[in-house]
């Protein structure tokens, strides 16, 4: 069977800059409408981060209500 992947969420700074080959601080990056070959793009904290930093759990949970609502409203 194949996969058609609608999205790809990128967890952290690193992994979205890696896979857009830029250098971007991830400020830049959520909140974005970002393409990867054609396929959308949501970027939001690492889970490690969010462990450290706890007040950022509420923009990942911003950003995963974006992933729910847009992508995943199928299911």
């Amino acid at each position: 069977s194949n996969i058609t992947p609608k999205l790809i969420v990128a967890l952290g700074e690193s992994a979205a800059n890696t896979i857009l080959n830029s250098t971007e601080p991830i400020e830049n990056l959520r909140n974005n409408n970002l393409n990867y070959n054609g396929l959308d793009l949501i970027v939001t904290f690492h889970l490690e981060y969010l462990l450290i930093n706890s007040k950022s759990k509420v923009l990942a949970w911003e950003d995963f209500k974006i992933i729910r609502d847009k992508y995943l409203i199928n299911y």
